[in-house]
């Protein structure tokens, strides 16, 4: 019995590890007599054990629940790789979504239609708004970066020239409504010397650059002021009539007589001296420049001094405006000069009379990404008239003092008594520039009255 149970289990043989039952070896159990099998029947057992075998093997490779849904798992994972290859060679030809046109500092970098960006340094800086792009230089006053593509032929002047601003340039609007003569060209040399006369301030404007090494006269002339400047005082006791002019002076009893106050501009004018008891006219007071839009003008003109019989001074008149703008460069080694006139003195006509208040300065704006001044920028004012008797004109304004000084007094005991117009005050100077600019000593006004160095405006 013993025996019987060794040979059977020496036979089983268990595939339990891999999950398949066991096999049994036929050829080792004894028969129904207790022996072996014969031959015949043997060989058969063995055919049949081999397809028993190999229907065992066929069970076993028959996957479980488990390994199917496995097996699932990983056709889903193949499927997204597919998918994920797929979208990979797509993304290879189409744009990448994140590469976008943006700036940085001063460098405005673009997308080629790929990751790949290109870059470009701006000159004048990089903006954001209303897209990121390149910073384009705006002319003052007017708010356009286009102006300078306006001009088709360039301006030389090397003769003696005079621009009259009531018959030459486009009539064109400021901010404020006031009205400009305007003339673009693509660039501006003036070797000689250009004067501008008329009613209107002028505005050059070139594509490219402007040169100047001869001489911009927009200065007033008696009682003629520069373009766009205000006029004087022209009767007794007148006030100029323009922005910014100065007042009359006054006139007590029978021979007392007041200065007439100067005209202002950025400084300010002086008031006229006191005549006996006739107090003078009062000096304007100064412009705003703290606008970056502060409108072109000339400068304001004096009140006139108080005396009977046309002995008064009359007042002196304002200097001229001018605008330079270039995309380019702005050399000046000449000169540019819009100075305020003289006030009138008094005089002797039987009865004497007080002195004129003086014009003030003009107003020169000069702008492009690089301005370089070697020469002269000149917009001071004109002095006060002096009295007939005792009274001085007062000093205009210029240098590092804008402000006109008041005329001076005559009250001493004995009549007539004829004071002195105020001085005109400084004009405004005016550079606007991306580079850095060091002002000159031949810049009158230079003090911080005067003298404004602005960042160019850009879009």
């Amino acid at each position: 019995m013993n025996k019987t149970i060794a040979a059977s289990t020496a036979a089983l043989v268990c595939l339990g590890a891999l999950g398949a039952g066991c096999l049994v070896d036929r050829s080792a159990l004894p028969g129904p007599d207790g022996g072996r099998r014969d031959a015949a029947r043997d060989r058969d057992a063995a055919d049949l054990d081999a397809w028993t075998e190999l229907d065992a093997w066929t069970e076993l490779d028959a996957p479980s629940p488990a390994d199917a849904a496995d097996d699932a798992t990983g056709d889903a994972w193949t499927e997204l790789d597919a998918w994920a290859e797929d979208a990979s060679t797509r993304d290879a030809w189409a744009p990448d979504a994140t590469c976008t046109t943006t700036c940085r500092g001063a460098e405005l970098v673009r997308c080629t239609g790929t990751s790949t960006e290109t870059s470009e340094t701006c000159a004048l800086g990089c903006g954001d708004t209303p897209t990121p792009h390149c910073r384009r230089m705006i002319a003052s006053n007017f708010g356009s970066a286009t102006l300078f593509d306006r001009g088709t032929a360039a301006l030389s002047v090397t003769a003696p020239m005079t621009i009259d601003t009531n018959v030459m340039g486009e009539r064109v609007s400021q901010r404020d409504g006031t009205m400009v003569a305007r003339l673009a060209y693509t660039s501006i040399t003036i070797s000689s010397t250009l004067t501008v006369v008329g009613p209107l301030p002028l505005v050059l404007i070139a594509r490219d650059d402007i040169t100047i090494s001869g001489t911009i006269e927009l200065s007033a002339s008696g009682t003629t002021p520069g373009p766009g400047g205000g006029q004087g005082g022209l009767g007794e006791s007148a006030s100029a009539s323009a922005l910014r002019g100065g007042r009359g002076g006054s006139h007590d009893g029978s021979y007392d007589d007041g200065g007439g106050g100067g005209g202002g501009m950025c400084g300010g004018g002086g008031d006229g001296g006191q005549g006996g008891g006739a107090s003078g006219g009062a000096g304007s007071g100064r412009t705003d420049l703290s606008s970056d839009y502060e409108s072109l003008r000339g400068g304001g003109g004096g009140g006139s001094g108080a005396g009977g019989s046309g002995s008064f001074g009359q007042g002196g008149s304002g200097g001229g405006a001018l605008q330079l703008s270039a995309r380019g460069t702005i050399m000046i080694s000449g000169t540019i000069r819009a100075r305020g006139s003289r006030g009138g003195d008094g005089s002797d006509t039987g009865t004497r009379g007080a002195g004129g208040g003086g014009g003030a300065g003009g107003f020169v704006l000069v702008e492009a990404p690089s301005v370089v001044v070697g020469g002269a920028i000149d917009a001071i004012g004109g002095d006060g008239g002096s009295g007939r008797d005792g009274g001085g004109g007062g000093s205009a304004g210029g240098g590092t003092s804008s402000d006109g000084n008041n005329g001076g007094n005559d009250t001493d005991l004995f009549s007539p008594h004829n004071a002195g117009g105020g001085g005109g005050g400084a004009g405004c100077i005016v550079i606007r520039t991306h580079d850095a600019f060091s002002a000159p000593a031949s810049l009158s006004p230079r003090d911080a009255v005067g003298l404004h160095t602005l960042p160019i405006l850009t879009d």
